[in-house]
């Protein structure tokens, strides 16, 4: 896993300083079950939740340091399975963003504060029209259990 020094420490910044803050904010969002790298094809979505209330939505993030085409790559592809797709990023990252790119994708942007810990919505994921159910359907099976 990649990392990135934070400035004014020692300390290096890896993916996974990312999945708590955002862990944190699928919760808000009203998921109830947030699994870590599930399976999809030869891919691990970084993080994928369900609601399991009225709207039964899901969202499926990517967590990446850098590499934002990458990223949206892996996050549109992630819409065949989710409901909604974001790219989360730290924050300095965040906001250099092509968001245009990412708006034309459907794809949200999520800003994570590393010190604060503090996820802001950058672009809001739209419903995506990409959904396939028999893939939804199974994941929302598997996390029943």
């Amino acid at each position: 896993m990649r990392s990135l020094k934070k400035k004014g420490s020692g300390k290096k910044l890896a993916e996974c300083d990312l999945c708590s803050p955002v862990r944190r904010f699928l919760g808000r969002e009203g998921c109830d079950r947030v699994i870590r790298e599930l399976r999809f094809f030869d891919r691990s979505i970084d993080l994928y939740g369900v609601a399991w209330g009225i709207e039964g939505k899901t969202i499926a993030v990517e967590l990446k340091l850098r590499k934002w085409q990458k990223a949206l790559q892996q996050a549109a592809l992630y819409q065949l399975c989710s409901d909604y797709s974001y790219v989360a990023m730290p924050w300095d990252r965040a906001k250099e963003l092509k968001f245009h790119f990412f708006q034309a994708a459907g794809v949200g942007i999520l800003a994570v504060d590393m010190e604060s810990k503090v996820v802001d919505v950058l672009l809001p994921a739209v419903l995506s029209r990409e959904t396939k159910q028999h893939y939804v359907g199974t994941y929302k099976d598997m996390l029943r259990r």
